[in-house]
């Protein structure tokens, strides 16, 4: 750290404040003094105030050698200083930066305002804000820091070297403030990623009595933009308008681009057309709009009239252009561009070169990705995250992780998004190890606390079914907001862990953050995993009575809730505020919802009403045939059954094996025997699908519980798909019941034959000796057991 105290010396310590001028000590770095560069630097050595001897550093240091100086005595500098004995005899223009406030120290008497703005213009030269404080530091010793013209030049000066709070010391420093310097301080704050502040100045400069100009209108409605204050920049607009200066192009195009980022399109073409002539910033910023907003095919229209004008394009609007070629996915224009840029010499600009890639990711041409970035010159974290990102999109999660590593490689550190995109990766892969390895990284170096990573987070240990260790991340957070905790609840509800999804959600209102839809979404989600109907149903009413409208998957989330007869009330008064809100539409046309529906009728027991959704649906698709031929045979419906599946295929919806999975389910339900062996019978000799494994467990399960074990064990010999443990195993389950210890033995040998770690059969062969007072051999079976471990 480096400080002055009263402008008679240098000393280490910590920031002070200067007694005599009450100005704010500046905190600088040695890194900036060297700008970033090797640099010849000189300055007094940090002293005491009562040492007068001024030191110097001898030689060229860079910002990594600050803290090696070899402080001398500046007797190399005793030709310089012997020279200085009146402002009269130097040549100010001469002088090196460095030289010129090194002089300013050594001088009794002040240089003229000519001089002072010469040394002020090097440093405007150099971007050098270190020898700009330094010259500022002069002037409050000498008292000469309130001097207008001065300090508007330092204002202006610590603007352009990116020092807002430094300019802003320095106006306040002004005893009257001119236009320049209140538009300057504004331009500061706008660039500096403040323009609220930017546009805070506006009533203290007309209270002041300062008219603003045109260039302050120009950066209030930057501010506007940057901000998408889309009323403000309206009145703006208007008081422009008034001055008669709309149309203006230097102020037209900046309306333009302020309508274009506040998403009024129909607005920005309106100021554009309204132009007396065109620039390329005018048309940039209408190609922008569109480009962001769309429709994304005006701004290449906008491109091909541009050319037509004789306007060429820059590297903006390539930006703006190509991001609209991967908007509309639109490779062959995107290529036509990227060969533009070629011929230009253009491809070194890296802001172009990302976009490019991501245009080439949106069109799925992840090999003309990879060509632009192997030929980047410098591959910064940008480059490496924007290409691991877009690999994570497109599904090649490997590649994405390969990318990982090859970037730290070559020394880049990735940075949180990277990070967070890598471990969407391992999310997606299931792979739980490098995920955690990358946890390890973001905690390492701070990052995990950040809202959005630890966001990613908990969402990877939820979808990798490890609730625990997303709970723990998420305790170790200081503050949670409503995304967080809705990330919780919904991995609890996809865990169907219902009572703590329930218990998440009644805490985080207990800390005050009131829930949203999508956390009210995943509660109703977890009761009905469970059959919650009532607190779902309550969960549904208060959403509404806090002024939340149910979507789509709020209302189905409630509906799948209501599985039985006791909840078909919940389930027709959520039907009838469907029909209430939208007329009925959206319940028939919506196919998602509407198989919802007649799903719940259905397992309410009321046919009647899920025929009813079924035929006003005007499209039908797999999913809704299989719930309405499911929904009949878990009725018992038997003589149905058949008919439909021949409905559904004459009406080209041909079954899948999903259609006679759920089918077989509902016959074993509903114990229809005979139906459900004939639909399975029926799979290849009616529709051509061989039945999979669990089709055949199903017939063997439905077997067992009327008592055909024999059948069940016949079906299981025949059939062309080997049985598995699991199959016997339900032949055990089904002996058991029946009290049939034949069956059983030949099952349980099958079982052991197979797997003789499957440590169920043992069990159950060992219960079904118990319950027949066989109590010898089930000890031999649980020795047996016991052997295997």
């Amino acid at each position: 750290r480096v400080l002055v105290e009263e402008g008679a010396g240098w000393s280490e310590g910590p920031v002070m404040t200067n007694t005599i001028t009450g100005y704010e000590v500046f905190d600088v770095a040695l890194s900036e003094w060297c700008d970033g560069r090797t640099s010849t630097v000189y300055l007094p050595q940090p002293t005491s105030l009562q040492t007068s001897q001024n030191y110097f550093c001898p030689q060229p240091i860079s910002s990594n050698a600050a803290n090696n100086i070899a402080w001398k005595p500046a007797s190399d500098t005793s030709l310089l200083k012997s020279s200085l004995h009146s402002t009269e005899t130097i040549d100010w223009d001469a002088l090196s930066l460095e030289k010129s406030v090194l002089a300013l120290s050594y001088l009794s008497a002040s240089p003229s305002l000519d001089n002072y703005l010469c040394i002020l213009q090097k440093c405007r030269k150099r971007k050098s804000l270190a020898h700009a404080m330094l010259v500022h530091l002069h002037l409050c010793s000498r008292g000469a820091d309130t001097h207008s013209v001065l300090e508007s030049h330092l204002v202006s000066l610590f603007v352009e070297c990116e020092s807002v709070h430094r300019a802003q010391v320095a106006f306040n420093r002004v005893n009257r403030r001119s236009e320049f310097v209140w538009t300057c301080l504004m331009q500061g704050y706008v660039d500096s990623g403040e323009p609220e502040l930017a546009l805070d100045l506006v009533n203290a400069m007309k209270e002041d009595g300062v008219a603003l100009s045109k260039f302050t209108f120009v950066t209030l409605v930057k501010a506007c933009a940057r901000l998408q204050l889309l009323e403000r920049g309206e009145e703006l607009h208007k008081e422009l308008a008034d001055l008669g200066i709309e149309s203006d192009l230097f102020v037209g195009s900046i309306l333009v681009d302020m309508y274009a980022k506040c998403g009024s399109i129909a607005k920005a073409q309106e100021v554009f057309d309204g132009l007396s002539s065109r620039s390329i910033v005018s048309w940039t910023a209408l190609i922008s709009g569109y480009a962001e907003h769309g429709p994304a095919e005006k701004s290449l229209k906008c491109l091909d009239l541009m050319d037509l004008e004789g306007v060429s394009p820059d590297t903006g609007c390539y930006i703006c252009s190509v991001k609209a070629c991967g908007n509309l996915e639109n490779l062959s224009r995107g290529l036509e561009m990227h060969s533009e840029v070629l011929k230009k010499g253009l491809e070194d600009d890296q802001v172009l070169s990302h976009v490019l890639m991501d245009m080439y990711a949106k069109c799925t041409a992840l090999e003309e990705m990879r060509v632009v970035f192997d030929k980047l010159l410098v591959k910064n974290v940008v480059s490496w995250t924007t290409l691991i990102a877009r690999y994570v999109d497109h599904g090649h999660n490997e590649e994405a992780l390969r990318c990982l590593e090859q970037m730290q490689a070559t020394g880049e550190s990735p940075n949180d998004i990277t990070l967070v995109c890598s471990l969407r990766a391992c999310r997606d892969m299931g792979a739980i190890d490098k995920g955690r390895e990358i946890h390890a990284v973001l905690v390492k170096e701070d990052l995990e606390r950040i809202p959005y990573v630890c966001n990613t987070l908990i969402d990877f240990y939820v979808r990798l079914g490890t609730m625990e260790k997303a709970h723990l991340v998420f305790e170790e957070l200081q503050t949670r907001d409503v995304i967080l905790w809705t990330t919780l609840i919904s991995g609890y509800a996809e865990c169907e862990h219902t009572e703590e999804a329930l218990s998440c959600f009644e805490q985080m209102q207990r800390e005050g953050l009131s829930p949203d839809v999508a956390a009210y979404n995943a509660v109703i989600s977890a009761c009905a995993a469970k059959a919650k109907f009532e607190t779902a149903f309550r969960t549904y009413l208060q959403m509404q009575q806090r002024g939340f409208l149910p979507n789509s998957t709020t209302i189905m989330g409630v509906l799948k809730a209501c599985k039985n007869r006791s909840s078909l009330a919940f389930g027709r008064f959520i039907h009838a505020q469907i029909l209430t809100a939208d007329g009925g539409q959206n319940a028939f046309f919506d196919v998602q919802l509407a198989t919802v529906l007649f799903d719940m009728y259905a397992k309410c027991g009321s046919m009647m009403e899920a025929q009813h959704v079924f035929d006003n649906m005007p499209s039908k698709d797999t999913v809704a045939w299989t719930a309405l031929i499911t929904g009949y045979a878990g009725q018992g419906e038997s003589n149905l059954i058949f008919q439909l599946l021949r409905r559904m295929k004459a009406e080209g919806k041909s079954p899948d094996k999903e259609t006679f999975l759920s089918v077989l389910i509902a016959c074993t339900h509903a114990g229809l025997v005979d139906e459900g062996q004939l639909v399975f019978e029926s799979m290849g000799k009616d529709f051509g699908i061989s039945p999979a494994l669990e089709h055949l467990n199903c017939i063997v399960d439905l077997l067992g519980r009327v008592g055909r074990l024999n059948e069940a064990v016949l079906m299981l010999k025949q059939s062309s798909i080997p049985p598995d443990p699991v199959m016997w195993g339900t032949v055990l389950g089904a002996c058991r019941k029946w009290q049939d210890i034949e069956v059983a033995r030949h099952a349980f040998d099958c079982v052991v034959a197979l797997d003789n770690s499957y440590t169920a059969a043992y069990s159950l062969m060992a219960n079904i000796y118990a319950d027949a007072g066989l109590w010898e051999e089930a000890k031999m079976i649980e020795a047996m057991r016991g052997k295997q471990g």
